[in-house]
Order: C-alpha cells, then structure tokens, then sequence
C-alpha cells in the first residue's frame, strides 16, 4: 500500500527511468549543499567584515578620547559651554 502518489509512481518506474531519477536527485543534493556551503562562507565573512568595522571604530574612539586627555591637560584648554535660554 502507498500512502503518497511519488511513491507509487516511483514503484511504477522501470529500471532506466529509475536511475535517470536518482541521477538528478544526487545532482540536486549536490548543488544544494554547494549553496548551503557558499552560504555559510559568506556568513562568516560578513561577521568577519563586521568585527573589523567594530574594532575600527573602537579604535577612533581610543584615540580621540586620548586626544581630549591631551588636551585637558593643557592651559589652551577651554571646555564649551552651552546657553540655555529661559523659556518664558
């Protein structure tokens, strides 16, 4: 008994249309895993590119908070100083 029709019909086939099936049914598996494979890769170069841009930044911004240590330890320096105006 046969629960499904591809069942059937693959029961049905004959010897020679059986192996062109299981043919492209390897090449399908093949060239799937080939896309599953590149995928990944390219996941993995993405987390790669990112964890450069991070690190890049975090570097700018050592460098710039450096900089202002610099700076406030000169006699030139002179904080900004931001207006509020009364709102009346």
């Amino acid at each position: 008994m046969f629960f499904d029709v591809d069942a059937y019909d693959r029961f049905r086939m004959n010897k020679e249309d059986l192996a062109l099936l299981e043919e492209a049914e390897k090449a399908e598996k093949a060239e799937k895993e080939k896309a599953e494979k590149k995928k990944k890769e390219n996941k993995k170069d993405d987390k790669k590119k990112d964890a450069k841009e991070k690190n890049k930044k975090d570097g700018d911004e050592i460098v710039r908070r450096h900089k202002m240590k610099e700076l406030k330890n000169t006699e030139t320096y002179q904080p900004q100083k931001f207006h509020i105006p009364n709102s009346e």
